[in-house]
């Protein structure tokens, strides 16, 4: 809220000029301890000016700092644990956590190591960026190249 200087009349923190009398000269009043001061943060409590509080979804308390003062509820807490693992609630009480699936690079590796000229092919196809002249381009070249060593050998 913002208080005129003059006429003492609660304005909406939106307010350029009072609604009652004009002036342009306001102090602030604390949304939380309903201090009154005239700089940017409350000198009793520390909040700021024209600031809302948060509902907590827990318990219904208001609030302006990080975390509910009555529960321990924090909005910034809770997206962190959300994006380590999936978190599917149960009750209130039970929560059950899946954690993430973890990348089959060892398997990856074995099809290079033992696939070797399947692989290549594989990744040639699969490359977005390429043009279709350069896939069979690519693929002609190394397929000829494997054919002509395994024929000039016998």
């Amino acid at each position: 809220m913002k208080i005129c200087n003059y006429c003492s009349l609660e304005n909406d923190d939106s307010a350029v000029k009072c609604a009652s009398c004009g002036a342009l000269a306001f102090s602030n009043k604390c949304n939380n301890c309903a201090t009154t001061f005239s700089s940017s943060y409350c000198p009793n409590c520390g909040v700021k000016a024209g600031a809302r509080p948060s509902i907590c979804p827990d318990c219904g308390a208001k609030y302006f700092s990080a975390a509910c003062p009555r529960c321990g509820y924090s909005p910034a807490r809770e997206a962190a644990e959300r994006s380590q693992h999936q978190t599917v609630v149960i009750h209130r009480e039970q929560v059950e956590t899946i954690p993430p699936k973890k990348r089959n690079s060892f398997g990856i590796v074995l099809l290079w190591l033992l696939f070797f000229p399947i692989m290549v092919f594989v990744a040639i196809w699969r490359a977005p960026r390429m043009s279709l002249f350069w896939k069979v381009a690519l693929t002609v070249l190394i397929f000829s190249f494997f054919a002509y060593t395994y024929y000039s050998g016998s």
